[in-house]
């Protein structure tokens, strides 16, 4: 069974478990780093697995003002830092993504491996908008106040009918 270490790092609030190269999985919006436990036990064998919550979500500082995405990415590189990491894997999901395709632009030296899950890119100044305005609202009134508009984007009506489970 692998050790798994907790911590926090200038409001950072991280997990690490597992030995070999490190992983870093970045969670999506109104999400926390709890979301990557059912990847865990395939991972840890083989890597160095680091989960945070991002600023405003789960234990994390929460920001008086709403984030943009260069303090998402800022944060990722202040706990690489923090962890004496000088490279690493990035997995990202949904915002977590955007989070590390920011990084990874910014930083390419720090990032030896990079996957995006469900990702959007090229979005437009106004849907940019509208993603970091979730953000505020996650922030605000906690992640489950995100869910039910989460779901109408991520599924036809007519799915949603025919899986009521979702």
């Amino acid at each position: 069974m692998n050790d798994i270490k907790h911590g926090s790092f200038q409001g950072t609030s991280w997990s690490k478990e597992g030995t070999g190269s490190p992983v870093i999985l970045v969670h999506g919006l109104g999400m926390n780093r709890q979301m990557w436990q059912w990847q865990m036990d395939s991972l840890t064998p083989h890597f160095s697995v680091i989960c945070y919550d991002l600023l405003g979500h789960g234990e994390s500082v929460k920001p008086e003002i709403p984030c943009q995405l260069s303090q998402f990415s800022g944060q990722l590189l202040a706990l690489m830092n923090g962890l004496n990491l000088e490279s690493c894997a990035l997995v990202g999901f949904s915002l977590g993504g955007l989070i590390v395709q920011d990084f990874v632009l910014n930083h390419p030296e720090k990032v030896n491996a990079l996957v995006m899950l469900n990702t959007a890119h090229g979005r437009t100044k106004s849907e940019r908008k509208a993603v970091l305005a979730r953000v505020q609202q996650a922030e605000e009134h906690g992640p489950a106040s995100t869910v039910e508009a989460a779901l109408e984007r991520w599924f036809s009506a007519d799915f949603s009918v025919k899986n009521p489970e979702i």
